[in-house]
């Protein structure tokens, strides 16, 4: 079985087998943003946590993280998720404990996501106009249509998510003539 990366010598390596299917629909297909942390606060200030973990721990870290169910990219990303939800938790299941920096912290991860999702947004529409103008410029009228089709077909998949929703009325709106075929 191939693997997906180089254990340590006390590490099996993670098989394609283990990793399981991903058909299944997941609350993260429909809002993919509820899994993602920012590793910066608002002013682009992070700090680096390093930890033991048991052999075990981290090789179930990596299926999941591996497998294609969820939206990690990195185990950074999950880790980071795993511990904002847990303080969650731990600050639900007691009370006493102040809960002002969490809720500080997650307005911060709020601001910084929209900011981060709107910059992708203007990004991806500047250089989704670049590469239409040069296909426009080469009189290639056809991959533009196919272009424009593509992204109307992808978009058309993700549920129910105000981002998709906001590029796609900017898109549509610039790029109708493409989408009329």
């Amino acid at each position: 079985m191939p693997t997906r990366f180089k254990p340590s010598s006390k590490e099996p390596a993670v098989r394609e087998d283990d990793l399981g299917t991903n058909d299944e629909e997941y609350e993260f297909k429909k809002h993919p943003d509820r899994f993602y942390v920012p590793a910066n606060d608002e002013t682009g200030t992070s700090i680096r946590v390093a930890f033991r973990l048991s052999p075990q721990h981290h090789r179930q870290l990596q299926v999941i993280q591996q497998g294609g169910r969820f939206p990690y990219e990195t185990m950074e990303d999950l880790l980071r998720h795993a511990v904002c939800r847990h303080l969650r938790y731990l600050t639900a299941v007691a009370p006493d404990i102040e809960k002002h920096w969490l809720v500080a912290a997650m307005t911060i991860d709020e601001l910084v996501k929209d900011d981060a999702m709107a910059h992708r947004v203007e990004e991806t529409l500047q250089r989704f106009e670049d590469r239409i103008r040069a296909h426009e410029a080469a009189g290639d009228s056809v991959e533009c249509e196919r272009l424009c089709a593509v992204v109307q077909i992808c978009a058309s998949g993700i549920h129910d998510h105000r981002w998709v929703a906001r590029f796609m009325e900017k898109f549509k709106q610039k790029y109708e003539k493409y989408l009329s075929i």
